[in-house]
């Protein structure tokens, strides 16, 4: 009787041990969450904390990949960022968005071949192109140096005073220059300084 029992205590024990490390959808989304809510606000570095642990829970979850491969880009991990992207299509091969970005680190890298083949794969699998891009700056000047708006408004140095860097996302009307690509065939660009300092050296390299 007491073999019994011990088979069955090691038995419930060994189930238990099952359930808690493996692959486990509902916890690893409630990482994925909160990781998404750390990248939103430029928190980089924790936010690549919880996309680990996201992926520990479940790890074919492409959508924790492909963030944690947005949040290591932005905190000056760009080869990282790239292995996570493509890991994120190697699950989903029809993860558009990771292509996209694929075709952002190639053209940051001045790789334009490579940039162009990942570009056109995301457009072919159906991104729309029309779809804008966030440009980050390092300070409020760069808007400037980088020409990147026709005009500045009064509003937006009140604003950059008291929300930069952070999560606050200006619209302003683009300058002749910026590229389509970026603006999404749009006459106005985006701009962001996000609050992170390894985000922050990676502009200004």
């Amino acid at each position: 009787m007491k073999t019994l029992f011990r088979t069955i205590a090691l038995t419930s024990l060994s189930l238990f041990l099952l359930m808690s490390c493996g692959n486990n959808p509902e916890k690893s989304r409630l990482y994925q969450d909160k990781g998404e809510d750390y990248l939103y606000h430029s928190q980089f570095e924790e936010a690549i904390e919880y996309f680990d642990k996201a992926i520990e829970y479940q790890d074919d979850n492409s959508e924790a990949y492909f963030h944690r491969g947005c949040a290591k880009y932005n905190n000056y991990q760009k080869e990282e960022a790239l292995k996570d992207y493509l890991k994120a299509i190697e699950i989903n091969p029809d993860y558009i968005q990771a292509y996209f970005n694929i075709g952002l680190y190639y053209r940051s890298i001045n790789d334009y071949d490579m940039a162009c083949y990942y570009f056109k794969i995301a457009e072919a699998k159906g991104r729309p192109m029309d779809n804008p891009l966030i440009v980050h700056v390092a300070s409020f000047e760069d808007i400037s140096r980088f020409r990147l708006v026709s005009e500045i408004p009064e509003l937006a140095y009140v604003l950059a005073k008291r929300f930069w860097p952070g999560p606050l996302t200006m619209v302003f009307a683009k300058k002749e220059g910026v590229p389509d690509v970026t603006t999404g065939g749009l006459d106005t660009v985006a701009v962001r300084m996000p609050d992170c300092r390894e985000a922050l050296m990676l502009i200004k390299a």
